[in-house]
């Protein structure tokens, strides 16, 4: 039996796209970019410039210590960030 429950809320489109298309996989593809744009902004503060990237999943839900090793941070020039 669980001593402590948590929730986390999250916005439905931070959380969910119904992305679908087998022969056009452009829309899902810039979905995906932009939403680990609006991540790393949001964990940093820093606006990223027009690199492709990838953010891993630790970004998505960030904890206070990755808050704070990331505030203020330039996006460093690579195509996948780990925490």
């Amino acid at each position: 039996m669980q001593e402590k429950t948590e929730i986390i809320l999250y916005p439905r489109e931070a959380t969910f796209a119904p992305l679908k298309n087998r022969e056009d996989v452009g829309p899902v593809q810039r979905a995906l970019l932009e939403r680990d744009r609006k991540a790393f902004f949001s964990l940093s503060g820093m606006e990223p410039d027009e690199q492709i990237f990838e953010l891993g999943a630790a970004f998505h839900f960030p904890t206070p210590e990755l808050k704070e090793k990331w505030k203020g941070r330039t996006l460093p020039k690579v195509s996948y960030l780990e925490s």
